[in-house]
């Protein structure tokens, strides 16, 4: 009986190990789209009112995008994409920390 439930609890569960990675996989492609968006809003403001204040916070989010990205790349295993992604991440988070000093 409890091995039964067990193993229905394998198919319906929400965590990443039960499912071999699905889950992770499309709550990263969820993190991918909400940082990219608010990298979107901050660029297109920035354009809008000539300001660059918001510049650091979009390299910012664009930085955190590419690491979502190249772990997503990394478990289809993937590695060239995953490690062009996670040097353009550290290049978009060194950009963002410039920025705000």
């Amino acid at each position: 009986m409890i091995k039964g439930l067990f193993e229905e609890l394998k198919e319906r569960s929400i965590f990443p190990s039960f499912n071999e990675g699905k889950e992770v996989i499309s709550l990263l492609k969820l993190l991918r789209i909400i940082f990219g968006l608010i990298a979107l809003v901050f660029a297109i403001y920035g354009l809008i009112s000539n300001k660059s204040i918001l510049m650091p916070y979009m390299f910012m989010f664009f930085g955190a995008m590419y690491v979502t990205i190249g772990i997503s790349e990394y478990q289809l295993k993937r590695k060239g994409a995953c490690y062009i992604n996670i040097i353009v991440s550290v290049f978009c988070f060194f950009a963002s920390i410039k920025g705000f000093l």
